[in-house]
C-alpha cells in the first residue's frame, strides 16, 4: 500500500503462509525484477532469469552448491507472476 493511502477497509489483504522449505526461495525472489520487454503495445513480461536469481543468492549468501532447485523454484515463481501481468494487460487492452 502507498504511504499517501488510508486503510479505508476496502483494501484487500492477502496472507500466504510459507512452508519453511520455500523460505530462501521467496526471499531471493523478492530480490529479483520481473523482467520484460517493452514494445509499442506496452510491455510483455518474460520472468526472472536464471543469473538474476544467482546473483540474488549471492547478495543474501547462500551457498550456490545444490542452488538448481531454488534456480527452478524462483524461475518459475518469476514466470507466474509474468503470466499474471501479461494476462491483466491483454484484459485492460480489451476493454
Amino acid at each position: 500500500m502507498a504511504d499517501d493511502d488510508a486503510d479505508d477497509g476496502r483494501t484487500i489483504v492477502r496472507v500466504i503462509e510459507v512452508w519453511e522449505c520455500h523460505q530462501q526461495a521467496v526471499a531471493v525472489f523478492q530480490l529479483c525484477p520481473i523482467e520484460g520487454v517493452g514494445h509499442m503495445g506496452g510491455i510483455y513480461w518474460t520472468g526472472i532469469e536464471p543469473q538474476v536469481a544467482l546473483a540474488a543468492f549471492n547478495l543474501l549468501g547462500i551457498p550456490v552448491a545444490g542452488a538448481f532447485d531454488l534456480v527452478s523454484d524462483v524461475a518459475y515463481m518469476g514466470g507466474c507472476v509474468a503470466a499474471e501481468r501479461n494476462q491483466q494487460a491483454a484484459a485492460k487492452a480489451r476493454r
